[in-house]
């Protein structure tokens, strides 16, 4: 098994763009994980027994204090990045980012992201993995299961209409 030591960046969206007003992203926390291709095509899960790696400070001359990447910091002028140094990787494996915690705001992203290499390593420095992961802001549309919208607006209609139903039943029975 051959290994390698990384930086990872993971840049962050909110609402599909880099700067959602004043709001870049930052205070996002993530992991870093081994991760499989789903049997479909269609996403990534987290390796079976997999744990967050861990990887040192910036400078490179003490462990990260936790296995999260650091916290994505960003500008009002740019969007926010958060990066982890010197994490360990397998080359034939896969790696995902996997967001533990939401810029304020916004929801949680717990779709695990792949990362790619966009930078290779030379005799001085260490490949660079990069992955884009975006948040939507918090609202109680997005907490229902993802029934698709028609059925979601039909299920609002058909609890607003036995609410009302209950509630009108329990008028006549109390004045009567």
């Amino acid at each position: 098994m051959t290994t390698q030591y990384v930086d990872v960046t993971v840049n962050k969206t909110v609402n599909g763009v880099n700067v959602d007003g004043e709001n870049t992203g930052a205070g996002a926390v993530f992991e870093i994980y081994e991760c499989t291709a789903q049997d479909s095509g269609t996403g990534y899960t987290v390796a079976d027994g997999a744990t967050p790696l861990t990887g040192t400070n910036a400078l490179g001359n003490a462990a990260a204090e936790t296995p999260a990447i650091t916290t994505a910091g960003g500008d009002a002028n740019a969007a926010a990045a958060a990066n982890g140094y010197a994490l360990q990787f397998d080359p034939e494996k896969q790696y995902c980012a996997v967001e533990t915690k939401a810029p304020a705001g916004y929801m949680r992203n717990p779709i695990p992201t792949p990362l790619d290499l966009t930078t290779e390593g030379t005799e001085t420095t260490r490949p660079i993995y990069t992955a884009k992961v975006n948040n939507v802001r918090d609202n109680i549309f997005d907490r229902l299961p993802a029934t698709g919208e028609r059925t979601m607006i039909a299920l609002l209609a058909i609890g607003l209409v036995l609410f009302a139903g209950g509630a009108a039943y329990q008028l006549r029975r109390k004045n009567a």
